[in-house]
């Protein structure tokens, strides 16, 4: 697969439960992202996301604080976001996301 595009870099942010759920939210989950992205360094070059159920909204989280900061590597990665693709991704609050421990979701 990836020898069509033989330049590529791949890179998996996975996140998992906290100890403490009332610390942690989807912006805390897309901050850490965007944390980890400048680190991989990237925002040097094109960045296509894929996001599956809750990753999906911390990457759209990601990107709007990404778009409303100052910080120019952040911009940088929305800036050279050419796409994303949702799998599995709520697109508006839903009951299960009030029962997971993500509660700045709903």
């Amino acid at each position: 697969m990836f020898s069509d595009v033989p330049e590529a870099r791949v890179f998996l942010y996975s996140f998992k439960r906290p100890d403490n759920l009332k610390a942690y939210g989807i912006t805390k989950y897309a901050n850490d992202l965007l944390k980890e992205l400048v680190e991989g360094g990237l925002g040097e070059r094109f960045i296509h996301f894929v996001g599956h159920s809750t990753g999906g909204l911390v990457v759209k989280r990601a990107l709007v604080l990404a778009n409303g900061t100052n910080e120019a590597t952040y911009l940088a990665i929305k800036r050279q976001c050419c796409g994303i693709t949702f799998f599995g991704t709520p697109r508006k609050s839903c009951d299960f996301l009030r029962l997971m421990y993500l509660p700045d979701v709903a």
